[in-house]
């Protein structure tokens, strides 16, 4: 599959009050006056709480695939059948051409993206991953019953 659209990375790890990254957020966003620096390392610990990664390596989650085809499915009417019909069994691994070492890809500005996001009423500034061109070899497994061949090309096809 190939991108036709830069891929934005929002993983959930941010999300658990008890995961590591959510504990360092929290020290620094508790703060009433904040620091440049401050500011840079709540930057940084948002673009990597929000990195699909696996093993030290970028990866675009199953689920992630999955969401991604009921969503295109909806279009044609038949998004029920692939909630229930698709599953994509493993994480993919992402391709594309930059840095390997996530510290590499933090290190090079191409690779964030700062956009304002809305926290209940007010609006505020996120870092996220960003991949703007990119390829992954998915594994995708369908409930004939459900689903058939054609089904599956027609919604994935402008990916390959």
């Amino acid at each position: 599959m190939t991108g036709v659209a830069p891929l934005i990375m929002r993983a959930a790890v941010l999300a658990d009050p008890l995961h590591p990254l959510s504990r360092k957020l929290g020290e620094i966003t508790r703060k009433k006056l904040k620091t440049d620096a401050d500011f840079e390392k709540i930057a940084q610990i948002e673009w990597y709480g929000s990195l699909w990664a696996e093993g030290g390596k970028l990866v675009i989650p199953g689920e992630a695939i999955e969401a991604m085809f009921v969503r295109g499915a909806r279009t044609r009417r038949i998004g029920r059948a692939a909630l229930a019909g698709l599953i994509c069994p493993n994480n993919s691994k992402l391709i594309y051409d930059g840095p390997s070492s996530l510290d590499d890809l933090w290190a090079n500005p191409e690779f964030r993206i700062r956009s304002p996001v809305r926290v209940n009423v007010s609006r505020t500034i996120r870092t996220r991953p960003i991949i703007r061109q990119w390829a992954a070899d998915i594994e995708i497994n369908y409930q004939s019953s459900l689903l058939n061949e054609r089904d599956i090309y027609d919604i994935f096809l402008p990916c390959w």
